[in-house]
């Protein structure tokens, strides 16, 4: 019997994951695992054959189905935006942005990071990321213009990117109704085939695996509808310099402040250069008194008997 059992569970994993004609339209199919009841409890046998029940610890947050339907193919966007303000103003702007998407939800927007560097200052920078819906995205950069012209801020450079999900989605949850059907069939094969406590557990183990994989692929099939539901947006904010402003001087502030250190740093290095220099001051010396004493003893010796011997030449030709 314990063969025949896993001889069966064998032949229905080949089925349901074989595919068929219950997932040739995985594309254009709603998942009921992930529908608002996706975590509800589910039954489960024991190995006595009693019904248990699966709960959840923790209720899964709602996905927009109507934002991922497969009518097209499903887009994750990056949009990326460089705004220059004056460096008061920096701040203020950020503020101003992070307050529009707080006031929208978490729904619509959600602030993933915020930073700011430099507040008050010159040189005054922000970086700023936020995921929303791409219908608050359209808004935000409708009206961005108008908001920037009061803080007489604008937008320096403009990016926008997609990333095609569409088979990952549809391979994912073709992959998932799969093992749906496996998972029921197994459920079903304990219900109706009641046999010894071996059999039983074999069947829970492989039942408890399968389950697994549900659980895992209905994590990314959530993660991949949300990134199509919810567009990223990168912005990044800096000061806008003046002709007046310090920081155009602040070389020649530096300079002037510097003035101690660096003349203490050439200084050093000069007394590093001697100290280097100053053990081979003999060595030098000896090679030069060596040159001066070959000087007199050859090279000068052999210039003083060239000239005699040509005096001597030169004596009885007179």
């Amino acid at each position: 019997m314990k063969k025949t059992l896993l001889f069966s569970a064998a032949i229905l994993a080949l089925s349901a994951c074989g595919g068929g004609d219950d997932h040739k339209s995985a594309a254009t199919q709603s998942m009921d695992y992930l529908s608002e009841d996706s975590y509800a409890p589910r039954a489960m046998v024991h190995a006595s054959g009693e019904m248990l029940e699966r709960k959840a610890a923790s209720p899964a947050p709602p996905i927009d189905q109507g934002a991922t339907a497969p009518t097209g193919p499903m887009l994750a966007y990056t949009h990326n935006r460089s705004i220059e303000s004056p460096a008061g103003d920096v701040e203020k702007v950020v503020n101003s942005h992070v307050s529009q998407c707080e006031k929208a939800g978490y729904s619509k927007c959600m602030v993933v990071n915020s930073n700011q560097n430099g507040i008050g200052e010159e040189w005054a920078s922000a970086n700023l990321h936020i995921r929303a819906t791409p219908e608050w995205i359209d808004k935000f950069f409708k009206d961005l213009p108008d908001d920037l012209k009061a803080s007489k801020s604008k937008i320096t450079s403009a990016s926008t990117s997609a990333q095609d999900l569409s088979t990952q989605i549809v391979d994912t949850d073709a992959r998932l109704k799969a093992q749906l059907t496996l998972r029921d069939r197994l459920q079903a094969l304990l219900t109706d085939r009641p046999s010894d406590l071996g059999d039983l557990i074999e069947l829970e183990r492989e039942l408890s695996r399968v389950q697994s994989d549900i659980d895992a692929n209905a994590s990314v099939l959530a993660s991949l509808r949300q990134r199509v539901a919810m567009s990223n947006l990168h912005m990044n904010y800096s000061a806008k310099s003046t002709v007046t402003s310090r920081s155009v001087w602040a070389p020649l502030a530096d300079a002037f402040g510097n003035f101690f250190g660096n003349f203490a740093s050439a200084l050093g290095a000069v007394i590093t250069t001697i100290a280097n220099i100053l053990p081979w001051l003999p060595v030098i010396g000896g090679l030069l008194w060596f040159g001066r004493w070959i000087y007199r003893k050859v090279w000068r010796k052999n210039k003083q008997e060239k000239a005699l011997k040509t005096e001597n030449v030169e004596k009885p030709s007179s």
